[in-house]
């Protein structure tokens, strides 16, 4: 397998396998697509753009949007319960993260995932933003240390904020943690005010531990 940077010359490839893997999901409503002109804005320096190659075929996709509009978007949303990100440090939204439904489970998002680290910006924060009932996502980002700190509603969905710094771990104290429902808006709002964040998701609750 080989992974590459894509640009703008990748674009029908990529909108190609985009389609297909759409319409191969399980659950559609868990995946947000890039529309046309934000994937060619990506793709022509808009970001990092990295594809999975098995003998030539794009088999994985995962990208870091680099967009300085949605930045100042994600870096409001993720400071709105609580103050989380330092007014110097920007914060840009890991997206694009979809592997080939017959390549799943062998490990091409994990390897996607450390390749965009070794390249991104330094000294950024990331924001991946998830559907509260996608257990899949959630569990893959919890793992690599992304916390959850915001939580809303957009088109009747329910999408999660997690955000994780390029520069150091946000540390958290085991101690204080609570369980909550994934869709306890009421609970979801008491905490992060407090300071709590989410680190792990199962049988659709939230674990939540307040930031040491």
């Amino acid at each position: 397998m080989e992974i590459k940077v894509l640009n703008i010359s990748d674009y029908e490839k990529v909108f190609d396998f985009y389609n297909a893997q759409i319409e191969a999901l399980e659950r559609k409503e868990f995946f947000y697509p890039y529309v046309n002109s934000d994937l060619k804005n990506l793709l022509d320096f808009g970001g990092i753009m990295l594809g999975a190659f098995d003998d030539g075929k794009l088999i994985g996709l995962s990208a870091i949007d680099y967009d300085q509009t949605y930045s100042g978007i994600l870096k409001r949303l993720v400071n709105s319960y609580y103050f989380h990100v330092e007014d110097d440090i920007p914060v840009f939204e890991y997206s694009g993260v979809m592997t080939d439904k017959n390549y799943r489970k062998l490990g091409i998002a994990s390897m996607l995932y450390q390749s965009l680290l070794k390249i991104a910006k330094k000294n950024i924060c990331l924001c991946a933003v998830v559907q509260l009932e996608n257990q899949a996502s959630l569990t893959f980002f919890f793992k690599r240390d992304f916390r959850l700190v915001c939580v809303k509603k957009d088109f009747g969905i329910d999408f999660g904020y997690l955000i994780k710094f390029t520069d150091r771990k946000m540390q958290v104290l085991e101690s204080s943690s609570q369980y909550i429902n994934c869709l306890d808006y009421s609970a979801y709002d008491k905490l992060l005010k407090q300071g709590f964040v989410g680190i792990e998701f199962e049988d659709n609750k939230v674990k939540m531990c307040k930031i040491k």
